[in-house]
């Protein structure tokens, strides 16, 4: 995190809500899949990204729950 400011981590139910409002634009899909591919394998993965999706990308990464 960015340290301007400390976000707090989603639900679950959260965490499917934001799932759920960025599955059609490609951009936003972009930025959730990478996010969760760093959740899994500790690094962003290859996929072109600007370095604002990376910038988003990790802010989602911050927000996602623990699995459980």
């Amino acid at each position: 995190m960015n340290g301007r400011f400390r976000q707090e981590k989603w639900t679950v139910e959260e965490a499917e809500k934001h799932l759920q409002a960025n599955k059609e634009d490609t951009y936003s899909m972009a930025v959730v899949t990478a996010a969760l591919f760093h959740k899994l394998y500790g690094r962003l993965p290859k996929l072109g990204l600007s370095g604002q999706q990376g910038e988003y990308a990790m802010n989602v990464v911050e927000r996602l729950p623990d699995a459980s």
